[in-house]
């Protein structure tokens, strides 16, 4: 690892780097080069008041050439001892360098030349700053030369430089071609009214340009022209920008989900850490539910960023670049009369003034297309857009080029321990990338469990998203010290990707089925970066296409955060309308896209759940891990608990998994308590239980201890996973639908009656549903199976349908209908399993002893109340 050695250089909290003075250089220098050249740099670097020997600008050049990280480089003050062309050639294939500044380092024109060259092959940079360094009518010919050829910089800044009325003229022949620079900055040369009246002249043709700063003594009207058009181009750009704002063009959003998943203390969350280039930390805590996280990638360079806001905005500013959008007169024929004409209306009330607005309306209507007669009608019924237009900056059209060259990533860490799988069903998305993070040690050991969570971990995967990639990633490569470790690994692997057929990424560089890593030194780490952004461009989901109106719609989602956690289904249809959203099936499919990319949680497997949208899926993690959570790992202050009297009450939680109504009201405190109780009852994370005459909550994945329960003179129906897969989490929902079933069948004439006959343990569970149908459910996690033990004198049919339909009920609305089993009753003679079709036939008892069935009711998109509801008779 590079380390600087004097505090003198040091980076700030915006990424920040600055070598400033000969001391600094002679200390930071090298060390800043090696990092440049391990693509580690911050990046912005500022380098300052000293001198760029030779030797320093061959090792800085050398570094530059391959590197990713530096986006932004300013130099002041520098002595470049004739090496700039040296540094400039390695401008010339740069592709993530977007800002250069040049100050008061004395180029001359020599240097003006080096950097125009650069700037005809460059494609990245869109900022380039030279001010205060004696450059010339020669170097200001030699930069107009590159603006004819170059098609990306948006911002030239001359300024305090020796240009003349040559140079202005070379620039302004240039402005004629150029149509995307928007700001040129030539204050304080030697140009005179000739020069100015040139790039005047320049602008009748111009339409790109929004911002030239110059000021010529006694030439008040010819800056008065050039301030007039080039507002005239900035207000055809608002004009431009809004209506694509308000229009159904689409564009790839570039936008996935990664999700992190392993084993409890695998390195997941060090793993994240280190792909975002943060240092190692072994005090890195374990994670609680799941930690959301978000990440731009660029050429491999990963940076955490806070949650970007105005899409619609920088979806708008991509269209623009891309030339979809030029200008009204070609947009018109794409956009419907009525939708130009309300878009024009909007813009003309933010960007003309009133005392010209019949010249307006009769000009602009016409360039629309629409009849003035009409425009004069209309005009007094539109009401302004909010501040739109005028929030729009040229800034956004910079972004939109990072925008369309990288993927913005949501990252999300999931909690490894097993009290949380049953709640990661909600947030596990079809789309998407899954990271299985293993420890590679454990694959060593050849520990049987180990396998088994590997296997886990594949076959959830596949449940979810069976057409998601799959990297895995194996930590602590340090310690696996010999190659035939290594292969040992991996041919582990192989078996169990050949077995489960998941979409795994194959590790190229390696030719391994996985990535060997280390997070404490790094090792791997630059790899798997370089594979996670491989797969991702891939995936066929990143390149969706998504409409400006959809991301208008998120903007005002995301707005809405401020004020709630989350909207009903009919606020954001009224949201939607604002948007020109006005279909029922857009609304969904919209909402399905931000609930897969991680920006919402909206479950649709029931209407009532359909009704809801979580604006804050970290505030609904947060929520639910205050309930659902290792106590071991993740424990509470008790001597809060002391205090408010509800010590007794957590300790039941985490020993019986039983929640007080006061425990929840106060983990829940200044939170929707009702809601969050009603979500996890709709998603069967939680019952309700009436014990000893008083209510309680029921959180299965709470109950700890295991119970194997005396099967003598009991009959068995097995439901049998083994040949798929049996998940974390469906047999706490079927305890969570017998207990919410029998609490609710106990319920009779507004009272509660005390429910009798029931045992709950981590394992197994006795309940009885209803009055002479008590349900014992076993789940067996070494054979993949569910058994139900049922007494002779019991209804055995009616025991056997209420579980199937219990299971196709966790199975629709929590699996993805992604489960399958195969039933099973024991034979009392030979205590063997035959299958359903033989059982039946036979009419082993007591299952098929009694003539008829119960109706199993309907599952698909029912409602939990309708469904234990048609249990009843």
């Amino acid at each position: 690892m590079v380390s600087f050695r004097q505090p003198s250089t040091s980076f700030d909290e915006e990424d920040h780097l600055t070598l400033k003075g000969i001391s600094s250089f002679s200390d930071g220098f090298d060390p800043l080069v090696e990092l440049i050249a391990m693509n580690e740099s911050p990046a912005r670097v500022t380098l300052s008041s000293s001198n760029f020997s030779g030797e320093n600008s061959y090792k800085f050049a050398s570094a530059l050439a391959g590197n990713r990280s530096l986006q932004e480089l300013y130099c002041h003050q520098l002595l470049w001892d004739g090496t700039l062309e040296l540094f400039a050639d390695t401008l010339r294939g740069s592709k993530t360098l977007l800002h250069l500044k040049i100050d008061s380092c004395n180029i001359g024109d020599a240097g003006a030349r080096y950097i125009a060259a650069a700037l005809k092959e460059n494609s990245s940079l869109v900022s380039l700053s030279l001010p205060t360094n004696n450059i010339r009518s020669k170097g200001a010919k030699d930069l107009a030369d590159a603006l004819m050829e170059n098609s990306t910089l948006r911002r030239l800044q001359l300024q305090f430089n020796k240009l003349d009325d040559i140079g202005a003229e070379s620039l302004a022949g240039a402005l004629k071609l150029n149509d995307s620079i928007t700001a040129l900055h030539l204050n304080n040369n030697l140009i005179t009214g000739i020069g100015l009246r040139a790039l005047t002249k320049s602008l009748e043709m111009n339409k790109s340009l929004v911002e030239l700063d110059i000021w010529v003594l006694g030439e008040d009207a010819a800056l008065a022209k050039v301030k007039t058009r080039t507002e005239a181009n900035r207000q055809r750009k608002q004009q431009v920008f809004l209506q694509t704002l308000k229009s159904g063009e689409t564009a790839p959003w570039n936008r996935s989900r990664l999700m992190f998943v392993g084993q409890g203390r695998a390195g997941k969350t060090a793993t994240v850490r280190s792909l975002l280039g943060h240092p190692f930390s072994i005090k890195t805590e374990s994670t609680v539910g799941a930690h959301i996280s978000e990440s731009t990638v660029f050429s491999s360079i990963w940076k955490e960023t806070d949650l970007p806001r105005n899409f619609s905005h920088r979806l708008a500013a991509r269209l623009m670049l891309n030339g979809e959008k030029e200008s009204p007169s070609k947009a018109k024929s794409q956009v419907p009369k009525k939708q130009a004409w309300n878009t024009f209306k909007r813009a003309l009330k933010l960007t003309k003034n009133k005392a010209n607005l019949k010249e307006d309306i009769k000009a602009t209507g016409e360039d629309f297309g629409i009849k003035t007669a009409q425009a004069s009608d209309q005009l007094a019924l539109d009401r302004a857009l909010p501040e739109v237009v005028k929030t729009y900056d040229e800034s956004y059209l910079v972004d939109a080029r990072h925008d369309a060259n990288s993927v913005a990533l949501s990252l999300w860490d999931f909690g490894g321990q097993f009290v949380f799988y049953s709640m990661h069903h909600i947030f596990l998305t079809k789309t998407g990338m899954y990271m299985l993070v293993f420890d590679q040690r454990d694959l060593l050991r050849e520990n049987e469990t180990n396998l088994q969570n590997l296997s886990f971990w594949l076959r959830s995967i596949r449940l979810h998203a069976p057409l998601a990639p799959v990297i895995l990633a194996g930590t602590f490569s340090h310690e696996i010290k010999e190659k035939l470790q290594v292969k040992t690994i991996d041919n582990l692997l192989k078996g169990f990707i050949e077995d489960f057929g998941t979409n795994v990424v194959f590790n190229q560089r390696e030719n391994l089925y996985f990535h060997a890593i280390d997070n404490k030194y790094g090792t791997g780490i630059s790899n798997l970066r370089s594979s996670v952004e491989a797969a991702t461009l891939k995936d066929v989901s990143v390149s969706q296409e998504v409409s400006v109106r959809w991301m208008g719609l998120l903007d005002q989602i995301i707005e809405k955060r401020k004020s709630s956690p989350y909207l009903t289904f009919s606020q954001v249809r009224d949201i939607g309308k604002g948007e020109n959203i006005l279909t029922q099936s857009e609304l969904e499919t919209a909402l399905s896209l931000f609930h897969e990319r991680g920006f919402v949680v909206h479950l649709t497997s029931t209407n009532v759940l359909k009704q809801i949208i979580v604006l804050k899926p970290q505030w609904l993690v947060d929520c639910l891990c205050k309930v659902i959570r290792d106590k071991s790992l993740h424990s509470f202050n008790e001597e809060n608990f002391r205090k408010v009297g509800l010590l007794d009450d957590m300790k039941i939680l985490f020993a019986k998994g039983q929640a007080s109504r006061d425990l929840l009201d106060y983990l829940w405190e200044n939170e929707p308590v009702e809601f969050l109780l009603d979500l996890m009852k709709r998603t069967m994370l939680l019952s309700e239980l009436n014990l000893e005459n008083k209510l309680v909550y029921i959180v299965p994945s709470l109950l700890q201890s295991d119970h194997f329960p005396d099967s003598e003179n009991m009959y068995k129906c097995e439901f049998d996973f083994s040949s798929s897969f049996l998940p974390a989490g469906v047999f706490q929902r079927l305890i969570c639908l017998c207990v919410e079933g029998s609490h609710r069948n106990n319920y009779e004439k507004g009272t509660m009656s005390n429910q009798k006959n029931i045992a709950l343990y981590q394992n197994y569970g006795m309940i009885e549903f209803e009055k002479g149908c008590v349900i014992r459910l076993q789940e067996c996690k070494n054979t993949q199976t569910i058994i139900v033990h049922v007494k002779e004198t019991e209804n055995g049919a009616k025991c056997y349908n209420v579980v199937q339909s219990l299971l196709h009920k966790v199975n629709a609305d929590a699996m993805g209908t992604g489960l399958s089993w195969e039933v099973k009753f024991e034979t009392r003679n030979s205590a063997d399993y035959v299958s359903f079709a033989e059982s039946q036939s036979q009419r082993i008892s007591p299952w098929f002893q009694k003539e008829g069935k119960l109706d199993q009711p309907s599952v698909q998109n029912t409602n939990l109340d309708d469904f234990l509801e048609a249990f009843r008779g």
